[in-house]
Order: structure tokens, then C-alpha cells, then sequence
């Protein structure tokens, strides 16, 4: 006590440590500016967040990142994380926390040939398809899917294209990813009340269509197209 009124906390520091009193190591250790030291005497004294500050103080944002995560502060773990490098464990722990811009602004920065490329378009389609972004919602789950058949690891992607699909009003191109879906897991969520809903909805738009009315038959030297009946019309006209 009286080497830290006297100033001399480093001291104080490792008396306290000696006698186990880690927290207060932890705070002598901090006011002498030894960030390294306060952290481990934090730790050890299980005072997760004030360890987590001194790891950042000195630069160690990977063990900062640990400490917050054990305190259950993922939002401070992110931004540890991103200052650590590990943009892409950052750029889902945004993502998870509901904050789009950060998940967007660090997925967008994976490259093509990383492992995470496809979970990284997926989640930016996630990212997008909250922001109401759908068209570039549905080009990143097309990318999180590319050319790859169903597996386990991948139908959660296809399955949100689908919605996405959906979403975008385009029934067909949900409808026929929902049945490769099922084909792959029958039982995979909603995906067969989804396929149901399409088709329904697609149905329902048939039979709003105006009934076609035969064209007022042209002069034989003019008449050159017939129309036989309508194909389809909106976004896959």
C-alpha cells in the first residue's frame, strides 16, 4: 500500500501478485503503464473485460478478442477480431449481431480463392436481403451456390436463394430451386411449404392473367404473326 501511494505501482504490482491478489496487481500494473502485466494479472484474477482493455492497450487484439469473447461481449470481440486480421470470424460475429454494414464491409473484402468465399457471399446475401437490396441479395447466394450439386454444407445457401428468388417475385426460379432442395432433403426446414407457396402463388397469377382476344384478322398482304397463347410475362417474360 505504501509503495502505491508512493508512486511506485510497478512494485506494488508484484507484491500484490505475490500474494495473489491478482486484481489489484491488475490495476497497479495498469497505472504504471505495463499493459502486458495488467492483463495477465486481470486474467488470472478472472476480471475478463479489464484484462480484454489491456490486451487491446498493448496491442495483442487476438487475446483481447478471447478475453471479450469469455465475458460475452461478441460486439467488442468483433472489433478485436478486425483489428486482429481475422476479418472473416469479424465479419460474422457483425453479421450474427445484426449489424449489416460492418459484416458487408469486411465480407466484401474476401477474396475469390479463400476457403470462406462462399460462406462469406452467403452471408452478404443475408446482408443485402435485410437492407431490402434484393437483386444483389440474390447475386451473392447465385455465388455462394455456384455451379456446386446440394451437399450438406451447401443446401442452407441454396435454400436462401430460394427465398430470395421468391422474394425478387421470380416463382419459376424459386420453385426450381426448392425442388432440387427436397430432392436433396425432403424434410430440409420449410423448403416443401416454400415450393407449395410458389407454385400456388404462380397458379394464382395464371389465372389473373386477361383472357387473350384474337386479333382483328389483317389484310392477307400485311398478316405476317398469329398469336397461338401467352408464354409467361413478368420477370421471366
Amino acid at each position: 500500500e505504501h509503495l502505491k501511494k508512493a508512486g511506485e505501482h510497478a512494485a506494488a504490482g508484484d507484491l500484490y501478485r505475490k500474494l495473489g491478489r491478482y486484481g489489484e496487481a491488475g490495476v497497479c500494473y495498469r497505472d504504471a503503464d505495463d499493459f502486458p502485466a495488467a492483463a495477465e494479472a486481470f486474467r488470472a484474477a478472472e476480471q475478463l473485460e479489464p484484462a480484454a482493455e489491456a490486451y487491446s492497450r498493448c496491442g495483442k487484439f487476438a487475446e483481447a478478442a478471447d478475453s471479450y469473447a469469455r465475458a460475452g461481449r461478441a460486439d467488442l470481440q468483433a472489433e478485436m477480431l478486425e483489428k486482429a486480421g481475422d476479418i472473416f470470424t469479424a465479419g460474422k460475429l457483425y453479421a450474427e449481431q445484426g449489424k449489416a454494414d460492418g459484416a458487408i464491409r469486411l465480407m466484401q473484402q474476401i477474396p475469390a480463392d479463400s476457403p470462406n468465399y462462399g460462406e462469406a457471399c452467403s452471408i452478404l446475401g443475408r446482408m443485402f436481403q435485410e437492407k431490402g437490396m434484393h437483386s444483389l441479395s440474390v447475386k451473392k447466394f447465385t455465388e455462394a451456390t455456384g455451379s456446386h450439386t446440394i451437399a450438406r454444407n451447401s443446401v442452407d445457401a441454396f435454400y436462401e436463394l430460394g427465398r430470395a428468388h421468391e422474394r425478387q417475385g421470380d416463382l419459376v426460379g424459386a420453385i426450381e430451386i426448392f425442388e432440387r432442395i427436397l430432392s436433396f432433403d425432403y424434410h430440409y426446414k420449410d423448403a416443401a411449404a416454400c415450393l407449395e407457396r410458389c407454385k400456388a402463388m404462380l397458379a394464382k397469377q395464371s389465372e389473373d392473367l386477361p383472357p387473350l382476344t384474337a386479333p382483328t384478322a389483317p389484310a392477307p398482304a400485311t398478316r405476317r404473326y398469329e398469336i397461338v397463347r401467352e408464354l409467361e410475362r413478368g420477370g421471366m417474360g
